[in-house]
């Protein structure tokens, strides 16, 4: 399977799994707790809005008030005084975070519904507690709970001045705080604060939003308060937020066909209404877009505008409020006079979290901007993590594992960089955790198992291939890269058999080149089967001949043995193979074998080298294996390689100074096994060597003779020919008074 295919199944895999991870509850909470913190890391605190302003209940107010620390004791005449101040100013919309459920001092009461009043902009908090009611069924033994939202409301007198009602619930599982209803559907679909502060805040582009509801359809805008007067004298915005957002669910195309409007008409319209049609068309929950640590948002203390001493307030303080949104409630930094803090990713190591109020003001300021955190859509998400799916894998697959992983840092690097200007610039909310902490150490982790069993089979292959040609310790070191093909080895001492066939020159000469390979093919095969059975390595095959080398570690072990079992074992298969051959002919095979020192590496030099054995006892094991033409024999063994190689039945050849050598060598020649040995065979042996012994004692006549009584008996023995022969010759020309009965073979 070529690579590129490999790169391609892992780029799937890694896309399912990417996809499989994100779109699944455990890979969601990651992306958002861990992956949006991330985000919100890089990008650092960024400006919020001017017109969002928070007004902080908290301690030090409370010192210099001298009130006391629970905010829902202070006199409520604190908050008409600084309303009344804030109307006379101007601000754009005031938002209290605080519950007012009960009762208190009547005259103070009364004083900040008249102030309520007289604002005409103010956006009262409600609160949803779960309550858990008992449920016993009459017709079940078993009992339990039912689980309820109820909705804890303003006293009437502050309900019938306030412009709108709203909760504002805030998830806190998980334990981070990343989104915000921005409409509650567990309670009706009810608006949250920010939501209803913020039409209070769009008022004065509210005709022109109705005007572009009914564009399409003018019965979408019937039964809606038809001017902004109308809007807020009516005392239930957030009715009228509901009914709005009712539309949009039922209409989905309502707020593209405004935008279209919006385009065609080319006229100016109001800024706030973009933001308007964005709030009413967004999910229930939304992801909060921080601006940054507690404080991020312009706070001030309350105590720095009202004193309750005098009932004086900070005109020139005041006047920067004109035209602002105002959220008011419990704002904290240091120790908290009531919990109110909500931990997010800006939570400080001191403690200190956001408090309601700013996370309220967050909201509000985001769906002013109209910056919020955008997710991608599910086909976006999925091509995202496809595609670098796809691009690690092929980065892990294609290259090798130190560039790879380098590759894969800087591609994750670089993603991180984009993602992060993206968030920084729009919000856009890519799955970081998938793709870089995920997606890729699980293309490199598998790149490089995958690599691995790769090159694991690869390396069985170079072992199974290199295994006909090499010894499998030098297959390992090649296999293994340890090594470097060069002109090295050892001096190993060992047992080393030559063969070769009987004019096979002819053979080659009247055969066709396919059957002759197919010949030959089959011939090595049985040749080669008793050598590996015994532990040999074949060191070479050239033409019809083969050199087979037994490896000792120390001199006399039983190399030599394993040699002569492998000779007699492929005697006895070319039997059956020539039986079976389809040349319908016969060419004997010529051993020889011998022990001694070699050295064994690669031979050769530049870009070629072959492993093999060189030395002298190369060279002899060659002619031994030669003088088999000379002695009319089939296998002859050296005495060096008989030590230790008992159980054979030998016949001793004499002495020979072979080819090209200067020292005798002593030449047996291997009949069978000991055990396997006929009489006749055994007879052959003992009448040779005793015409051998008087041959030694330089009895020409008599020991021809003797050769010649075995011929007849014998009368195709090679040996007992030559001898008869050699006989005759020194019986006519006698050799030297020094002669020790070594013979000199001259030819090869």
């Amino acid at each position: 399977m070529p690579d590129w295919t490999k790169a391609f199944i892992l780029g799937v895999l890694l896309s399912v799994l990417g996809v499989a991870l994100c779109f699944s509850p455990p890979g969601h909470q990651l992306e958002e707790s861990f992956g949006l913190g991330l985000l919100f890391k890089i990008r650092g605190p960024r400006k919020p809005p001017e017109e969002v302003v928070v007004i902080g209940i908290d301690q030090a107010s409370a010192r210099a008030l001298n009130l006391s620390e629970k905010p829902e004791r202070w006199p409520r005449i604190l908050h008409a005084r600084l309303l009344r101040a804030l109307s006379e100013v101007g601000a754009g919309v005031v938002a209290f975070d605080i519950i007012f459920e009960e009762p208190r001092d009547p005259a103070h009461d009364n004083a900040l519904a008249e102030a309520m009043q007289m604002a005409g902009n103010v956006v009262l908090v409600e609160v949803l507690r779960k309550e858990k009611l008992p449920f016993d069924s009459t017709t079940s033994p078993s009992s339990g709970q039912i689980k309820i939202e109820k909705l804890i409301q303003p006293i009437d007198l502050f309900k019938e001045v306030s412009v709108g009602l709203a909760p504002f619930p805030i998830p806190k599982v998980p334990v981070r705080v990343s989104q915000y209803w921005a409409f509650k559907t567990g309670a009706g679909n009810l608006p949250s604060l920010p939501v209803v502060a913020f039409q209070v805040f769009a008022r004065n582009a509210y005709e022109d939003f109705l005007d572009l509801m009914a564009t399409g359809d003018a019965l979408i805008a019937e039964g809606l308060p038809s001017d902004r007067e109308r809007l807020l004298s009516a005392g239930n915005v957030h009715k009228t937020v509901r009914t709005i957002r009712d539309q949009f669910e039922a209409n989905p195309a309502l707020a593209s066909t405004m935008r279209a409007e919006l385009s065609i008409s080319g006229a100016k319209h109001p800024p706030l209404l973009i933001p308007l049609i964005r709030m009413y068309e967004g999910r229930d929950s939304r992801y909060l877009n921080f601006y940054g640590p507690p404080g991020t948002i312009r706070t001030i203390r309350y105590h720095e505008l009202v004193d309750v001493g005098n009932g004086a307030i900070n005109r020139e303080l005041l006047s920067e409020l004109k035209g602002k949104a105002l959220f008011i409630g419990l704002s904290e930094r240091e120790m908290p006079i009531k919990t109110d803090g909500f931990y997010t990713v800006y939570s400080q190591p001191d403690g200190v979290d956001l408090n309601g109020v700013e996370i309220a003001a967050t909201a509000f300021g985001n769906l002013l901007e109209n910056k919020p955190v955008r997710t991608l859509s599910p086909f976006l998400l999925i091509l995202v993590i496809a595609m670098s799916g796809v691009i690690l894998a092929f980065i892990c697959r294609m290259m090798s594992y130190t560039p790879a992983g380098l590759v894969s840092i800087v591609y994750c690097a670089i993603f991180i960089w984009v993602v992060g200007l993206g968030f920084a610039a729009e919000g856009w909310f890519f799955p970081l955790v998938t793709v870089v902490f995920f997606q890729g150490p699980l293309a490199f982790t598998t790149g490089v198992i995958w690599r691995y069993v790769d090159v694991n089979k690869e390396r069985k292959a170079i072992r199974h291939a290199f295994n006909f040609y090499l010894p499998p310790s030098v297959v390992d070191q090649i296999a293994s890269g340890k090594k470097a093909i060069t002109a090295d080895g050892r001096v190993r001492h060992g047992a080393f058999l030559c063969t070769d066939m009987q004019h096979y020159t002819t053979l080659s000469e009247k055969t066709d080149p396919e059957k002759l390979y197919r010949f030959m093919h089959g011939y090595f095969e049985t040749l080669l089967a008793p050598v590996r059975l015994n532990g040999g390595l074949i060191s070479d095959i050239v033409g019809d001949s083969m050199m087979a080398i037994w490896e000792d570690k120390t001199p006399g072990a039983s190399s030599g043995r394993n040699a002569c079992e492998s000779a007699l074992q492929i005697q006895r298969a070319l039997v059956d193979f020539w039986a079976a051959n389809p040349l319908n002919a016969t060419f004997p095979t010529r051993i020889g074998i011998h022990c001694g020192p070699v050295h064994i590496g690669n031979v050769g030099a530049g870009d070629h080298y072959e492993y093999q054995a060189t030395g002298d006892t190369v060279n002899t094991v060659s002619r031994i294996e030669n003088l088999n033409k000379h002695l009319g024999t089939q296998i002859l063994v050296s005495e060096e390689a008989l030590e230790g190689a008992a159980g054979f039945l030998v016949r001793r050849m004499g002495s020979f100074i072979l080819s090209g050598k200067s020292n005798p060598v002593p030449v047996y020649e291997l009949i069978t096994w000991q055990a396997l040995a006929d009489s006749s065979q055994q007879e052959l042996c003992l009448l040779f060597d005793q015409a051998l012994a008087v041959y030694h004692e330089q009895n020409w006549n008599e020991s021809a003779e003797r050769f010649d009584a075995i011929l007849n008996r014998y009368p195709s023995d090679g040996p007992s020919m030559f001898y008869r022969d050699t006989c005759r010759h020194y019986a006519a020309n006698p050799p030297e008074r020094d002669w020790d009965g070594v013979m000199n073979v001259m030819k090869k």
